[in-house]
């Protein structure tokens, strides 16, 4: 009689804990639509490819999180700044 109670016991804590989670929590860090920062620079010419659109890039341009930047071949180059300040110098060789 005692194990039952304690099983009993288990399960509706567990439920109790899995129907206080609300729904948007597990999804929330899958959002397409996050600013991750902008550009800053660019030399001379590059592309953002986000989800199946192909935008250019200039100054200013807004990348989100999962936007891949890309450049021409050569010496061409694109510095994004972050919304948190740091910055990343990408080449015709990165993405």
């Amino acid at each position: 009689m005692r194990v039952k109670s304690w099983c009993g016991l288990g399960v509706s804590l567990v439920l109790s804990f899995v129907l206080t989670i609300p729904a948007e929590l597990p999804a929330a860090g899958q959002s397409t639509n996050q600013r991750a920062g902008e550009i800053s620079r660019v030399i001379p010419a590059a592309n953002i490819s986000r989800g199946p659109k192909t935008l250019n890039a200039s100054t200013k341009t807004q990348v989100d999180w999962l936007d891949k930047v890309n450049t021409q071949a050569g010496d061409a180059g694109v510095t994004p700044t972050t919304d948190a300040g740091g910055t990343s110098t990408t080449d015709a060789s990165s993405q």
